[in-house]
């Protein structure tokens, strides 16, 4: 069961640099603000056209903590950084550098059990991954 979400995660690593491959070139073409305008605009249209189609009804954000909005905001801030990066180091730089962020951070929130979720705490095991990380980005920096 859990071999469709493995398919699922392939397939958002590849839109992701598909994604951030037009950014990188909207940037270019429009700048930066404008790029990041047009793009969220297009993400409002598709996410209302869904919900239109799928006859989802609105939900009262008035009892939702504010901090769950935040993500909206890191957003943009992602993006922002994206077009910068890609326009500078390249697709496959900006993409291996954010995944070991990632997994960094992401190591940290299951270590500690951060934000509500559930503890996984961090083994050995982890280190021979992100030392071979670590080592493949370092090689796509220096050769």
């Amino acid at each position: 069961m859990k071999q469709k979400y493995y398919s699922y995660s392939i397939i958002i690593g590849i839109m992701i640099s598909v994604m951030i491959t037009f950014n990188g070139i909207l940037s270019s073409n429009l700048g930066n603000s404008q790029a990041i305008f047009f793009i969220h605009i297009m993400g409002i249209i598709t996410i209302l056209t869904f919900m239109f189609l799928k006859k989802i009804k609105w939900n009262s954000i008035k009892n939702v903590p504010k901090y769950l909005l935040i993500p909206g905001m890191i957003g943009v801030v992602m993006v922002t950084i994206n077009n910068l990066t890609v326009n500078n180091i390249g697709l496959s730089l900006t993409v291996a550098c954010g995944v070991f962020g990632q997994m960094l951070f992401s190591s940290i929130v299951d270590h500690f059990g951060l934000f509500g979720n559930d503890v996984y705490k961090f083994n050995k095991n982890q280190v021979l991954g992100y030392s071979v990380i670590v080592i493949g980005i370092f090689l796509m920096v220096v050769l």
